[in-house]
């Protein structure tokens, strides 16, 4: 069997990065994503520091938490410059 296209450690790096841009933006910090999503504190400091492999189910959770599509937490960073972060109080152009 072929090997699919795609590194996951890869995906695991993009995830955990973008996740932690949208934490910074929005001013959460891992413990409130945490209280969000029902993901355990431990788990999320081993996705914020690339340690773990989370689950479709925990991804969702997470992307939930921070009110972001799943598919803008797995875009590689050239395409996150496009991506523009509206809450009620301000806008945020992400870098």
């Amino acid at each position: 069997m072929s090997k699919p296209s795609g590194d996951s450690s890869q995906i695991k790096t993009i995830f955990s990065e973008n996740v932690t841009k949208f934490m910074e933006v929005q001013g959460l910090t891992a413990q409130a994503i945490c209280r969000k999503s029902g993901v355990s504190p431990s788990f999320m400091s081993d996705i914020v520091n690339r340690r773990a492999n989370p689950s479709l189910e925990t991804m969702e959770q997470i992307a939930q938490a921070l009110n972001v599509p799943l598919h803008v937490l797995l875009l590689k960073n050239e395409w996150l410059r496009y991506i523009v972060y509206r809450d009620k109080n301000q806008t945020t152009k992400l870098k």
